[in-house]
């Protein structure tokens, strides 16, 4: 009984390993480049935003999702987790308006950001001018489908890395010039070692100029860290239920 009035417990973030794996993943994937300043500053924001999302706090998770898309262009990556548990958690939708306030100040204060090159996703797979609008297409769609599960899916506290990983890698699949940093600290935390493995192979071989590989690798890995996010049809049909 006495349980019943205490404050709900909050689930702990290894913040400290998450960080160090972060800031180790940008030096050695962008260190020596233009673009390395500013992808730090937004990984760093990335990991706000999963650290306030874990700690319910979603006005703060709001504010870091708008600081990270004002400091790099991969900055939306994490948007979908944030919108998705604000629309889940009732948040006011008056809140919402705070993600691109503070992403405008960012770019008013700090400029826009620039659009770094990257040897992973369809972008780099497929870089065929004609393929521009279906790949777009495909960008939005997956976003917004991604945007609306989360929205409609009760997210238990050990399913928040799953979520915000399978943000990572669908955002690194489906839209250009993305830093693997996060993804792949993520992915190191996550307790699936396979997931672990597929995206540090994917990782390096994206660093080595590899796309074809580095994407396909990094599609296994999206399938396996979704199936939880994915759950059974929620009526009585059992047609359905099987499929």
């Amino acid at each position: 009984m006495i349980s019943t009035y205490l404050p709900q417990r909050r689930p702990s973030v290894p913040i400290a390993s998450l960080l160090g794996l972060t800031i180790t993943a940008e030096v050695a994937l962008s260190y020596g480049a233009e673009s390395f300043a500013p992808n730090l500053l937004c990984d760093l924001a990335l990991i706000a935003v999963y650290v306030a999302a874990s700690e319910r706090r979603y006005n703060a998770m709001l504010a870091a999702a708008g600081l990270a898309c004002g400091l790099a262009a991969y900055g939306a990556m994490l948007l979908p987790l944030a919108i998705g548990l604000a629309i889940n958690r009732r948040v006011r939708p008056r809140m919402l308006l705070v993600t691109p306030l503070f992403a405008c100040i960012t770019i008013i204060a700090l400029g826009t950001p620039s659009l770094a090159a990257s040897w992973i996703g369809l972008w780099s797979a497929t870089p065929e001018p004609a393929m521009t609008g279906l790949l777009a297409a495909l960008a939005l769609g997956s976003l917004a489908w991604l945007t609306a599960t989360l929205s409609a899916r009760p997210l238990m506290p050990d399913m928040l890395t799953a979520a915000a990983l399978t943000c990572g890698i669908c955002y690194a699949l489906v839209m250009p010039g993305v830093s693997m940093a996060i993804p792949l600290a993520l992915a190191l935390v996550h307790r699936d070692r396979r997931i672990s493995l597929l995206t540090g192979f994917a990782a390096l071989t994206a660093a080595a100029g590899l796309p074809i590989p580095a994407t396909l690798t990094l599609a296994v890995a999206l399938g396996l860290v979704m199936k939880p996010l994915i759950g059974p049809a929620a009526n009585d049909n059992p047609v359905l239920a099987r499929a």
